[in-house]
């Protein structure tokens, strides 16, 4: 999605969701509705009681919505580039406008950082400094988004969805460098028809997958 235009943005996210009938921007799935999706996360990303979590990213809020909708000890602030996509997150929520680059959060001010759906959009390297700068050791990065499947195969995210082509390798490299584990990982295969619908090109998946990811920060 063109984040240095946002009224596109805004457009390209009201048409999303009136043709998806989803809030969550997001294509691949954990089951066959946004309820089973959503739980299956959770269980993955096993936030610990009380937690305040940074969304990254954040599309319209939808999935902190969710996940608070079933976790009500669950706390959520909204970070996004898009005052557009901000402005139709719920109100309830703390909002910060800003990139994955240059994060106006420190440490203690958060307990875990999630990004979903979003990584593509992001510098890479430069996202992950932030994350190990604002988590302490033992605390969770929880990703789920959409890799190259990889390297050398055939790939049309970059072409069709103006998204990094990240092998899943390459990424956990990359926060490998910055300190961080992976410590749980699974494969997400449903894909809705209506969300499929949405894509460009018959063929914009191929060789593509989506993983949700748990990242903890180690010592150094």
């Amino acid at each position: 999605m063109p984040y240095y235009d946002d009224e596109l943005v805004r457009q390209l996210t009201a048409e999303a969701i009136e043709r998806t009938g989803s809030r969550l921007l997001q294509m691949h799935r954990f089951g066959g509705n946004d309820l089973e999706h959503t739980r299956a996360l959770l269980n993955l990303f096993d936030f610990s009681q009380g937690a305040r979590i940074a969304d990254i990213g954040c599309g319209v809020g939808a999935m902190a919505e969710q996940m608070q909708a079933i976790r009500n000890d669950l706390g959520f602030v909204l970070v996004n580039p898009s005052l557009a996509q901000l402005q139709m997150c719920p109100d309830r929520f703390a909002k910060i406008h800003a990139t994955a680059e240059k994060l106006p959060l420190e440490r203690g001010d958060v307990d875990a950082l999630m990004v979903t759906y979003a990584l593509g959009h992001m510098d890479l390297p430069l996202f992950a400094q932030q994350a190990m700068r604002i988590l302490a050791p033992g605390q969770k990065l929880c990703i789920f988004d959409l890799f190259k499947l990889d390297a050398s195969a055939p790939c049309r995210l970059a072409e069709d969805l103006n998204y990094a082509e990240r092998t899943l390798y390459w990424v956990l490299q990359g926060f490998d460098q910055h300190h961080f584990d992976c410590t749980a990982m699974q494969t997400a295969t449903h894909l809705p028809e209506a969300t499929a619908a949405l894509l460009p090109n018959p063929n914009t998946l191929d060789n593509t997958f989506s993983v949700a990811l748990v990242l903890t920060r180690r010592k150094k």
